[in-house]
């Protein structure tokens, strides 16, 4: 099924729902066409329009096969797209529709999942609070299903919001937990592992100027992105170099800083 599903990236929406009528509603073609969609959304999220065709065709296709997972699972996919273009309000409304679904069907797992785009989503709009409540909510179910890889993510974006806050240290302190606690996960391959940690040193760097610390930001972005590039990430590459431009640009080196934003 890998193959043909792979057309769903070069179709639009329309042609996509034509397709997954045509291809993938019977059976295991539905099982393994949910079970892509929703894999390649979250693979594709730091490309988020493409994450969000592929949220709304994952909907599409658990609405026509009258699968409520698939369907709450379309609608997270498409929370975390939104809330990767700024859309927080729009974010939070299909997260909830989310939980609430999978609330219905008794998947907690799923639920917390929900709120990893949510807690970020909360913050941005000025509710930090609610933020870090429901992120200990959430934090709490992947403790007790014993998924320390998703308890880390949790973590990560408590550690952002802590940033976004003032709580430098905190944050500080909790990025330097996860990174100890990635190597140590067997249930994941190197290329994931690898890939969380350049995520970690990415965020880290942010928080580091509010510091004062650039040298270390600038070390852990150059590391960030030479990892993501190894990997053939794109996208995050891009990010990186961005924050690199934005650090020239803290420090006024304003001509360094033109020229990576050119070169971004």
């Amino acid at each position: 099924m890998d193959d043909p599903l792979q057309r769903l990236h070069t179709l639009g929406l329309e042609e996509g729902k034509q397709y997954l009528q045509q291809h993938c509603m019977e059976g295991e073609q539905s099982v393994a066409a949910s079970a892509w969609l929703e894999q390649e959304a979250l693979d594709r999220l730091y490309a988020p329009f493409t994450s969000l065709k592929l949220a709304e065709l994952l909907m599409f296709l658990g609405e026509q096969i009258h699968n409520p997972i698939s369907y709450a699972l379309g609608l997270k996919a498409r929370g975390d797209a939104l809330v990767q273009i700024g859309h927080y309000k729009a974010a939070m409304i299909s997260l909830d529709e989310a939980g609430a679904l999978f609330l219905q069907q008794q998947d907690e797992r799923n639920w917390a999942r929900s709120r990893i785009s949510w807690m970020v989503a909360s913050a941005w709009l000025g509710d930090v609070e609610a933020a870090l409540r429901e992120a200990e909510r959430a934090r709490a179910v992947f403790s007790r299903l014993g998924e320390p890889s998703w308890v880390c993510t949790i973590d990560n974006n408590i550690a952002v919001i802590y940033g976004q806050a003032g709580r430098y240290q905190e944050a500080l302190a909790l990025y330097e937990r996860m990174r100890a606690t990635y190597l140590t996960l067997t249930e994941q391959d190197s290329a994931s592992v690898s890939r969380n940690i350049a995520l970690i040193d990415l965020n880290q760097a942010l928080t580091l100027p509010w510091l004062g610390d650039f040298e270390h930001a600038y070390f852990l972005q150059r590391r960030a992105r030479d990892r993501l590039r190894e990997l053939g990430e794109a996208n995050l590459v891009l990010i990186t170099e961005i924050h690199i431009a934005d650090l020239d640009y803290l420090q006024g080196y304003y001509g360094s800083a033109l020229r990576r934003y050119y070169h971004a």
